[in-house]
């Protein structure tokens, strides 16, 4: 279906509204049964809806991922905030003595923060470098008028109060009410209910006094229903069940009257949903009656959002420029197209389904790569030369290093199948290649580095859809990456790289070779290090630098080795650069924004950038199954290269053992998942090596046999 893309922005007789509707534990099973139930009310169909990934930096929680999602980059909270009315108490104190007693001078806004210093200076200092009050304060430059109304308090003792952090500026000051629109009522849970029709009077009043407004709206009756769940009879909890989503639909039928804009987000699911892992937020969007569709530029997903995107698109509809602070991008209207609710659905029960079964599924995977790895070895080690149980292992091997491919490209065979068929599939395919492969091809690991190379390249041009819901590829749910091809590929795709090589690096023909390879190489820094394919820096430089190693090695013999260092040495210094200009074949990715910042002097975001990394490499190291794999294949080949008088091997072999080693420990240096990239990579070479070791062993046999 043809379509456009445009800003998210709305005037109506020259009054722009924007109504954020923050609404905590409301997941997609709720949003499902509105839509199913549509009461006669077009309003759930006319909308739009998209999923948000609301992971902050940090625990996921109500607070720390409405700070995330208000200062436009990852961010967290801290014990104790909230917002205050004047006269109200905390730690029996009147707040405004606190507030002055901590700040020197009490704000004259109607809403008081005693906290927010406190929590400005913890994200400020983070690695994200988030900035609190940013986003309100940049509106109060534009003469926006920001208003807050509603709580999600559990009771009088426990309060939650956290919308304000939508328009709070750098000085701690907001506007708003808390309490007024929230009635005491003894049946609701914890005798608290939203009173719409005072806030819909509010939302009027304000729209007549100001011309440019964000009215945020913290909606706490879901989240006090879920939380007095537990207590409350079960036929009881129904009716309030269905009385709050009713409740709820009818306050957004009111709201989206008006030629507004509005939002309904979901900072947090609530814990049922978070238990079965349906942790995408949902975000429901209005246009003054238009039917559109959302797109992210900073995920390129379809239905998925970032967190970080919706203070920019905030800022947007006011046609404000977004600070540097803000990593995240406006989102985008798609003009003419806008899914049905249905397809959305299927789509993210699919996602969900991924999500909760890749854990399980990548834990019993890399065990297996693990045993392998180990009793392959042990095989070898004895010198057994039973030709049938070379033969079994050899099939395993090669299953092993085709199931990378296997789980690439039977991506779309988990929509139809269950996860338990699905894997019985891919063990039973990969299994029955790999013995295929054993029995008639020649060279197979030749042939396996060519199609993980081609299928790779190819889904990178075409968007990485197969990557991206791919088992061994990244989780929007997760969230660290969204586009290009992932850590866990990308080892298995610079190591297929070499494999692939292994036949030119024998050829004769000094100037053919190095035509041939030079081309090769630079098509794989090209895939990997373009911003329109969706750049993955570590991978990029680990390439490049294997590939120098690679033709250091492949014309040692005819060159200088003065001159070998010194080209070696130039080409290292070029693959910045090189990384650099392949950000100008497409949008601007993160990588891009990373080297605008570094030429503009913020050397401090550059630094942020590495302490990251490598807080996620140690995360990894200590939690992640992938240790298992990275810390065997890395002793195996430390074993291997120290037993190598006794596994002697082709020249043209021995360069591609050595290259990928290489490479393994500049994905394992330049990586933030280094520890995935390093492992998977390392695996590759290690079963090949274990091949050409095992057929080395028959051929052995066979000769003795023979005399």
């Amino acid at each position: 279906m043809f379509c456009f893309l445009s800003p998210f922005h709305v005037v109506a007789n020259n009054k722009e509204t924007f109504i954020l509707v923050v609404v905590p534990d409301f997941s997609f099973t709720e949003m499902e049964i509105l839509v199913s139930r549509d009461n006669g009310q077009s309003i759930w169909r006319n909308g739009t809806v998209a999923a948000v990934n609301v992971r902050p930096d940090g625990r996921y929680s109500h607070l720390n991922n409405l700070v995330s999602l208000s200062i436009g980059t990852k961010g967290s909270g801290m014990s104790d905030w909230n917002s205050f009315e004047r006269g109200e108490k905390l730690e029996d104190e009147r707040v405004e003595t606190l507030v002055a007693r901590w700040q020197g001078n009490v704000p004259r806004s109607s809403l008081l923060h005693p906290y927010f210093y406190q929590l400005a200076s913890k994200n400020e200092t983070s690695t994200y470098g988030g900035e609190l009050g940013r986003l309100g304060e940049e509106l109060k430059a534009h003469q926006v008028k920001c208003y807050v109304m509603g709580h999600s308090d559990l009771g009088s003792e426990q309060k939650k109060r956290y919308a304000s952090l939508f328009t709070i500026d750098l000085a701690g000051r907001a506007e708003g009410l808390l309490h007024e629109v929230v009635d005491e009522v003894v049946t609701a849970p914890f005798g608290m209910k939203m009173n719409q029709q005072k806030i819909i009077q509010f939302v009027d009043k304000l729209e007549t006094e100001s011309d440019r407004s964000l009215i945020v709206i913290e909606w706490g009756d879901f989240h006090r229903l879920f939380q007095q769940q537990a207590m409350m009879k079960e036929a009881f909890y129904q009716e309030q069940y269905e009385q709050t989503l009713t409740e709820l639909e009818t306050f957004i039928h009111k709201l989206t009257q008006g030629e507004r804009a509005v939002f309904l987000l979901s900072p947090n699911v609530n814990s049922t949903a978070y238990r079965e892992k349906n942790q995408l937020a949902p975000l429901w969007a209005w246009r003054a009656g238009e039917e559109f569709g959302l797109h992210s530029l900073t995920s390129k997903q379809k239905f998925i959002i970032p967190n970080v995107d919706i203070a920019p698109t905030i800022l947007q509809f006011f046609q404000i420029q977004q600070p540097e602070t803000f990593i995240g991008k406006p989102l985008l209207i798609e003009h003419g197209e806008r899914a049905e609710f249905e397809e959305i659905f299927s789509h993210l029960d699919w996602l969900f389904t991924i999500f909760s079964s890749r854990g399980t599924i990548l834990s019993v995977y890399i065990c297996f790569l693990v045993l392998l790895i180990i009793t392959s070895g042990i095989f070898l080690w004895r010198r057994s030369n039973q030709v049938n149980a070379m033969n079994v292992i050899k099939t395993v091997l090669l299953a092993a290093a085709l199931s990378p491919f296997t789980f690439l490209v039977t991506t779309f065979l988990q929509k139809y199948v269950q996860m338990t068929l699905f894997i019985i599939l891919i063990v039973s395919l990969t299994l029955i290649v790999g013995f295929l492969f054993m029995k008639f091809i020649r060279r197979p690991f030749i042939l396996i580095g060519w199609l993980h190379l081609l299928a790779l390249s190819l889904d990178l041009l075409l968007g990485s859809p197969f990557i991206q819901r791919s088992l061994l590829g990244y989780d929007p749910i997760i969230g660290a990456r969204y586009y290009g091809i992932g850590n866990e590929f990308a080892g298995v795709y610079i190591v297929s790289g070499l494999l692939a090589m292994l036949p030119i690096i024998h050829w004769q023909d000094r100037r053919r070779k190095f035509i041939v390879m030079g081309a090769f190489s630079l098509a794989m820094l090209y895939f990997l290090g373009a911003s329109h394919l969706g750049t993955n820096a570590g991978a990029m430089l680990s390439a490049g630098i294997a590939c120098i190693y690679l033709f250091s090695q492949a014309f040692r013999s005819v060159l200088n080795k003065r001159l070998i260092y010194f080209v070696s040495l130039i080409a290292m210094i070029c693959l910045p650069l090189a990384l650099f200009l392949l950000q100008k074949t497409g949008k601007p990715t993160h990588i891009g924004f990373a080297f605008e910042r570094l030429f503009a002097g913020d050397f401090a975001y550059i630094v942020n950038i590495i302490k990251r990394k490598l807080a996620m490499n140690w995360k990894i190291f200590r939690f992640s199954n992938w240790t298992q794999l990275f810390v065997t294949s890395y002793l195996v080949i430390g074993l291997l290269l120290w037993r190598r008088k006794n596994t002697s091997e082709k020249r043209a072999e021995r360069i591609v053992i050595e290259t990928s080693i290489v490479a393994s420990i500049a994905l394992l240096l330049l990586n933030d998942s280094g520890v995935v990239a390093a492992a998977t990579s390392m695996f590759m070479i290690v079963t090949a090596w274990y091949y050409w070791l095992l057929e080395k062993r028959m051929r052995l046999g066979l000769n003795k046999s023979n005399q």
